[in-house]
């Protein structure tokens, strides 16, 4: 809270049109054309209305994505508003049409967040002609003239099992590392939602077991401190374990439940509590913006906790149900919760699937 109100990070949809196809994404996103055919895209209206209700200090800071953000005609003007508010800005994209910007993400401060696919190893594996070489080289032409550059890695089950697939993405990170003077990476836990959904019966998902991802984390987290390597990995632990992590995770690199409260506004002015939320394409669950942040966040909350206990089939009791958000269920078909394998036993614990820890 500041001076009684709440802050909020703020995560904008600004477009639904993007220029790739990745299977794994979870925006159903349109292919861009010539003319941008059925795009939809916010409006700068839209940004100075949003201003207008908020204070300033309000907003802790403000993360972009789409689609592909910089098919936007308007993101430049868009990121301004907020440099002019000096609000941190930072914008996620799949980096093919990004180099032309880079003077004014220069001067607005902007920071970036590459959303990276893998090797030639995952191409052949998804069988999904991904532009490798012109994403790296546009990265490293960011990293070079001085951008705050993250990389993004959705993972996959690229080796027969948790521990061989820890090797295969601790070597290709250490080579995107060689390639691109990326300093800091974080891997996705790949939702079951957009495409990836459509897809999910064309890869391998024994890696996203609580069980099997645990172990992934273990192994690559130990590979890491084994090797004394120059660039740190954040990861989604998903499934928390005292076996890993050792206290609840540390503040979060972009959903914060547990500090602030992250809110999602997209294209249609409608908002949600969490990215993954919207994602599910559940339309009950927007709410059109109407610039009462605080009314917003009250109504949220309560359809937490009606998300929570009505559908993940959560143990009442359950002391770690602070630490939880509604997206709890997407992970998997049913709606089971690992957090609670009985009333009396605790099992594996599950968080945010959005909170990150420094591996």
């Amino acid at each position: 809270m500041n001076g009684g109100r709440v802050m909020v990070v703020l995560n904008l949809l600004i477009n639904n049109d993007c220029n790739l196809n990745c299977p794994y994404c979870y925006v159903n996103s349109v292919n861009a054309s010539g003319d941008n055919g059925g795009a939809e895209r916010i409006k700068v209206s839209d940004i100075d209305r949003i201003m207008k209700d908020l204070h300033q200090d309000d907003i802790s800071a403000v993360h972009i994505f789409g689609g592909e953000p910089f098919l936007h005609p308007k993101l430049k003007e868009i990121c301004r508003i907020f440099h002019d508010y000096t609000i941190p800005v930072n914008i996620a994209t799949n980096a093919t049409i990004v180099e032309p910007h880079i003077p004014w993400l220069h001067k607005q401060q902007v920071s970036i967040s590459v959303n990276l696919f893998g090797n030639q190893d995952i191409v052949e594996l998804l069988q999904y002609e991904y532009p490798i070489n012109k994403v790296l080289y546009n990265t490293r032409i960011m990293v070079e003239t001085g951008l705050d550059v993250t990389g993004i890695y959705p993972v996959f089950q690229a080796r027969e099992n948790a521990k061989k697939t820890a090797e295969f993405y601790f070597d290709t990170i250490k080579e995107t590392h060689d390639q691109t003077g990326v300093d800091n990476y974080f891997l996705l836990y790949l939702s079951k939602l957009g495409r990836a959904k459509d897809n999910w019966k064309t890869i391998k998902t024994e890696l996203y077991r609580p069980d099997n991802w645990l172990l992934f984390l273990k192994m690559l987290q130990m590979k890491l401190r084994k090797e004394r390597v120059p660039f740190s990995i954040y990861a989604e632990p998903a499934f928390e374990s005292s076996h890993i992590f050792f206290e609840v995770p540390p503040e979060a690199i972009q959903c914060d439940l547990l500090i602030r409260q992250n809110l999602v506004l997209d294209y249609n002015m409608d908002m949600y509590p969490c990215i993954l939320v919207r994602a599910l394409n559940e339309a009950s669950r927007g709410i059109k913006y109407n610039g009462d942040i605080n009314a917003l966040i009250n109504r949220f909350n309560d359809m937490q906790a009606n998300f929570i206990t009505d559908n993940a089939q959560v143990c009442r009791s359950c002391k770690q149900l602070m630490y939880c958000c509604p997206c709890v269920p997407y992970i998997q078909d049913s709606m089971k919760d690992y957090r609670c394998s009985s009333k009396d036993k605790q099992g594996t614990l599950m968080g945010c699937p959005l909170v990150t820890v420094k591996l």
